[in-house]
């Protein structure tokens, strides 16, 4: 069954990553649909930041904008920037990003995207950086201890980031939301 390109989506599922097609306004969360809605100008001049950030990073063989990582058969999901471990296609990534790049504004819903980020996590992603763009700007840091735990600490603006194995240079915590 396919999913409309409609604004309404009015089937409750469970679908399949293979039923939403290119560009389509959803990810899907355990077959269920998640309206992925337009984001502000503060949000979207952010992110382009974050994209060149880690894409010029020497490493970084690909990285990508809004690119849906399929989890599993019912699982999309498309972080706001990210650094792919294989060649584009014109399908789906099929395997966790090892980076993840959310950018979290006023209005955000709080309990979808520590979802997300539990099921990156749960994937393979070894680390979620979610963007704070708020008054207090900072960087939240996710990963999993050896235990398996969801681990989390903030870097502030005047602080760096590093991901051993992924990244070849820190990167300035300011330099994912100001230019």
């Amino acid at each position: 069954m396919a999913i409309p390109r409609s604004s309404a989506l009015y089937a409750p599922g469970p679908f399949k990553a293979k039923d939403l097609p290119s560009k389509s306004s959803y990810e899907l969360d355990d077959g269920h649909p998640i309206q992925c809605l337009p984001t502000r100008a503060r949000g979207g001049t952010a992110q382009s930041l974050g994209a060149r950030v880690v894409g010029t990073d020497p490493m970084v063989k690909y990285s990508g904008v809004e690119v849906g990582f399929q989890l599993d058969s019912g699982t999309l999901r498309a972080p706001d920037v990210a650094i792919l471990n294989s060649v584009p296609n014109d399908g789906w990534a099929m395997s966790a990003p090892p980076l993840a790049i959310e950018y979290a504004d006023e209005g955000q819903d709080q309990p979808e995207l520590e979802r997300k980020i539990g099921q990156l996590l749960e994937a393979g992603t070894l680390a979620v950086w979610v963007v704070r763009l708020g008054r207090l700007r900072r960087v939240e840091v996710y990963s999993r201890d050896a235990g398996g735990a969801v681990i989390r600490h903030g870097a502030q603006a005047h602080e760096t980031l590093t991901l051993s194995g992924v990244l070849k240079h820190p990167v300035p915590a300011a330099a994912l939301f100001d230019a």
